[in-house]
């Protein structure tokens, strides 16, 4: 087995690093024989860092040594700068003789159902909001649990306000915090879903004109 980073690369930081509800699988199933106390998934073995942390991942193969076994849980939010990732809005720009202009790409957005919301939900939110309960918020993989837990439902977090108030997207602390406005409102934490890539913007938006059309359990 060749040594690994050979040569060293550049690039590694040993420091400060938060590993989050990762999902580790097919590595280390069949190491060389002068190996086999590397038979794992990952590993996270430098001589000295400080600053790690991990929480909520799964280890498929994890062998003697595996994974970061060794590491303290991560606080909630992550401290790191830059954690969680959020992606900067995507521009567009035109060129004419006379001017440049510079816009927001924006995405237009469909009018869903309430099958086509639950469903996303429940995907998007599992576990902590399926079959966990977090801020109070949980059920959203039953189609009639999760409407009745989520549309006139006052927020565990922001009691003033429903987490979906049909009609009025503006007033609903759920939509605040899928677009991350919710501080802004009187809200707490993190935008969800939480620790990961916002849903997309027409996706927002598609749960937003849903809001908006009254909520309907369709």
């Amino acid at each position: 087995m060749p040594p690994p980073f050979n040569p060293p690369s550049p690039d590694q930081d040993v420091n400060n690093n938060s590993f989050i509800n990762n999902t580790f699988t097919g590595n280390g199933t069949a190491p060389d024989p002068g190996a086999e106390p590397f038979e794992a998934d990952v590993f996270f073995l430098p001589l000295n860092h400080s600053g790690n942390c991990e929480s909520g991942n799964t280890f498929v193969t994890e062998g003697t040594m595996g994974g970061f076994a060794a590491l303290p849980a991560c606080p909630t939010p992550p401290v790191q700068p830059g954690c969680p990732f959020v992606p900067p809005p995507t521009t567009t720009s035109t060129t004419s003789t006379t001017s440049t202009m510079i816009s927001t790409t924006t995405s237009t957005s469909v009018l869903y159902t309430w099958t086509q919301v639950q469903a996303l939900l429940a995907s998007s939110c599992t576990p902590c909001h399926t079959t966990s309960s977090s801020g109070g918020l949980t059920g959203l993989n039953d189609y009639n649990v999760g409407y009745t837990n989520t549309v006139n439902a006052p927020s565990s977090e922001l009691p003033t306000m429903d987490r979906i108030e049909p009609s009025d997207s503006a007033n609903s602390y759920l939509m605040h915090e899928l677009d991350g406005t919710h501080l802004g409102v009187g809200g707490s934490g993190v935008q969800m879903p939480a620790f990961s890539t916002p849903l997309a913007e027409d996706v927002r938006n598609s749960i937003r004109a849903w809001i908006n059309s009254g909520a309907p359990q369709n």
